[in-house]
């Protein structure tokens, strides 16, 4: 039996706005937790592997996230609950 998965990364998984250059630090870092998560996996298979991943990935992301966003506040007519939903 041959179980095939997906994990997503880079802008489908989250995307920034190129004016603030996070793009390919984010993208290294999420590169990063596949690489320490797959070895993980190697040594120790674990289930809801995906769903770990990206966790992982979006508690590392979150600060870069956050940065950008708040500083689109900046702006006219740009409030906090648009940018939590």
């Amino acid at each position: 039996m041959v179980l095939v998965t997906q994990n997503i990364q880079g802008d489908a998984f989250c995307n920034f706005d190129p004016i603030h250059g996070q793009g390919m630090t984010v993208a290294a870092i999420e590169a990063e937790i596949l690489d320490i998560c797959l070895s993980e996996q190697r040594h120790t298979s674990q289930p809801n592997f995906e769903h770990k991943v990206l966790q992982r990935m979006q508690e590392a992301i979150e600060p870069a996230w956050w940065l950008s966003s708040v500083a689109d506040l900046r702006w006219n007519g740009v409030h906090m609950w648009e940018l939590s939903h």
